[in-house]
């Protein structure tokens, strides 16, 4: 994950439309998250800069991420074995999805973290770049993995040359940054005709997540600063010049194998001492699939949505 740097707007129109008018959908302690009656877009209406600029560090990348004056904000622990195999295991599947379309050449993942998909990138014959706003980040991207051309920088430093890259994918980057269409423009201009774009983001129109109304757990205030649906997130990509070619939805994981091993450091030391077995890590894959197929396609349960993009 990432953000960019921000000023303070107490204000915001609607960055997909530009419409002023907007409607209170959430107050969530003395934050108000917004719904532009126009389009429909769902955004947080104001934010601290400065409160911003200090989340993205080594703590926030191990899960320690605690502040009073945050709603729901955590952040992953992606040194964790189960989180990162989970992490791997999706990202080997969005690539053989991604080389359906195009086969494998200079991929640029925005808000790259500390490089796990990047890696896995790299190891199908891809050749990763990536960057992010935490140097805690670039830096274990570049020790752990070798990956040379990850860099600290933000979005709005997306200095690559036009027709750069083959694909360029942003996993729970784009709801973190103040302008996501301008975002989406820079993205269309750094990718080749007919190459591909991939975003994922919490989709605030599921079932799930009009269940749980305020207490839905992608409501991050105020980390998340925008909330798509497919229809938002599909014709703001329209609009910058890409054509939908494919929507894939996902559950997150239950914590089914936490349940299991009497907490989250058993099940560490659990997953630890069986990962390395092949027909451990297939059960897991497995298990996965059929959470999905029962809480995505049967029972509509869905988290997230990732769309993938091409370049007209």
């Amino acid at each position: 994950m990432t953000s960019a740097t921000i000023a303070t707007d107490l204000d915001r129109p609607c960055n997909l439309c530009g419409s002023a008018a907007r409607r209170q959908k959430y107050a969530v302690s003395g934050y108000h998250v917004v719904e532009c009656p126009d389009c429909g877009f769902i955004y947080l209406g104001s934010f601290s800069a400065g409160l911003l600029e200090e989340l993205y560090r080594e703590g926030y990348f191990k899960g320690e991420c605690r502040d009073a004056r945050m709603v729901n904000v955590t952040g992953w622990d992606y040194f964790d074995p189960v989180h990162h195999a989970d992490v791997l295991t999706r990202s080997r599947q969005t690539l053989e999805y991604l080389e359906g379309f195009v086969p494998p050449g200079n991929l640029l993942d925005i808000g790259c973290g500390p490089g796990i998909f990047l890696s896995a990138a790299a190891s199908r014959g891809w050749t990763p770049f990536g960057f992010d706003v935490s140097e805690f980040a670039v830096d274990s991207a570049r020790e752990r993995f070798g990956l040379q051309n990850v860099t600290r920088r933000s979005v709005e430093d997306m200095d690559y040359a036009p027709g750069s890259f083959d694909a360029v994918t942003m996993f729970h980057v784009i709801e973190h940054v103040a302008d996501p269409s301008a975002l989406a423009y820079a993205c269309h201009r750094i990718i080749r005709t007919g190459g591909l774009l991939v975003v994922e983001t919490p989709d605030i129109s599921t079932r799930r997540a009009r269940r749980a109304g305020v207490d839905w757990k992608y409501l991050k205030i105020p980390e998340h600063l925008n909330y798509f649906s497919l229809k938002t997130l599909s014709g703001l990509l329209t609009r910058a010049g890409f054509r939908t070619v494919g929507v894939r939805r996902a559950t997150d994981s239950t914590g089914a194998m936490n349940a299991l091993c009497g907490g989250q450091e058993r099940a560490r030391l659990f997953y630890a001492r069986w990962s390395q077995r092949a027909w451990f890590r297939l059960l897991v894959a497995k298990t996965r699939a059929w959470k999905e197929i029962v809480s995505g396609r049967i029972l509509k349960d869905f988290d997230n949505i990732t769309i993938v993009a091409q370049k007209t």
